[in-house]
């Protein structure tokens, strides 16, 4: 489904061996504005500066960044609360975008790309060239989901 402008980083894209920070911490959480918030999130709201658990009309983004006036939610999604979860998370980016909101997924099953890559993706949706960009980690896939241990 077309996102409008929307593009897709895969696995290639990075080096693991230098790009990514490991989330060796990944397990531990802490409760921000009232809501869990990962070691991951803490990290990438480090490393963008910007407000964790932010709320954009009903929906709460896990950061918000203004980027040159650009407001950009990024969206940690690991692999296993996210991942039988493409659809909810397009409708949620088609949300977003209908309020003047860019998106950049992070999808891992833990480790994070380095503050490089962050930054520079955040520059590509400042400039309008897409809307919506997904970093797909090599991670991303590993392990079970909590919808197959549901089941």
């Amino acid at each position: 489904m077309n996102q409008g402008n929307s593009s897709r980083l895969t696995r290639g894209a990075i080096d693991a061996s230098r790009d990514l920070i490991p989330s060796q911490d990944i397990v531990m959480s802490w409760f921000i504005n009232g809501r869990r918030v990962s070691a991951s999130q803490v990290a990438l709201q480090r490393c963008t500066g910007g407000n964790i658990n932010h709320h954009v009309g009903r929906m709460c983004v896990d950061i918000a960044v203004v980027v040159a006036g650009v407001p950009i939610a990024v969206e940690f999604d690991s692999w296993f609360w996210h991942g039988d979860r493409e659809l909810v998370d397009q409708r949620r980016d088609r949300m977003l975008l209908a309020l003047g909101w860019r998106v950049l997924r992070i999808r891992s099953a833990g480790d994070i790309p380095g503050a490089p890559i962050i930054l520079a993706t955040l520059r590509e949706l400042r400039s309008g060239h897409a809307r919506v960009l997904i970093l797909t980690m090599p991670s991303w896939g590993v392990g079970p989901t909590r919808a197959a241990l549901v089941r």
